[in-house]
């Protein structure tokens, strides 16, 4: 578990030195994790793509002043909580999602 975190954490290094091998493996390793958070969290399969989507653009145009977190895993999963609220605040739908958020958060 260590070392498997160990290795996470240098490849993080390598992606925000510009490596896209590094940033590929980083969305290859979470992206069904994050789809699945974010799916339970908003319950639109369409606002989690994008969200991810989201996520992984702004990772990239700011990786040079991202700190390297302790878990990539809880830092992507966090951002991507963030990202969502914010796609919900501009959504349309903004009422509905903060309903089901509400409710996926209760029913935890």
């Amino acid at each position: 578990m260590i070392e498997e975190q160990n290795n996470e954490i240098i490849i993080w290094q390598h992606f925000k030195s510009g490596d896209l091998d590094s940033f590929a493996q980083i969305y290859q390793a979470h992206f069904t994790s994050l789809y699945n958070y974010g799916y339970r969290y908003c319950g639109d399969a369409s606002l989690t793509k994008d969200a991810i989507q989201q996520l992984f653009l702004k990772l990239w145009d700011t990786r040079e002043n991202i700190q390297t977190p302790s878990s990539v895993r809880h830092y992507l999963i966090k951002s991507l909580r963030n990202t969502l609220i914010d796609l919900g605040k501009s959504s349309k739908n903004f009422y509905l999602f903060s309903k089901i958020a509400l409710v996926s958060c209760i029913t935890k």
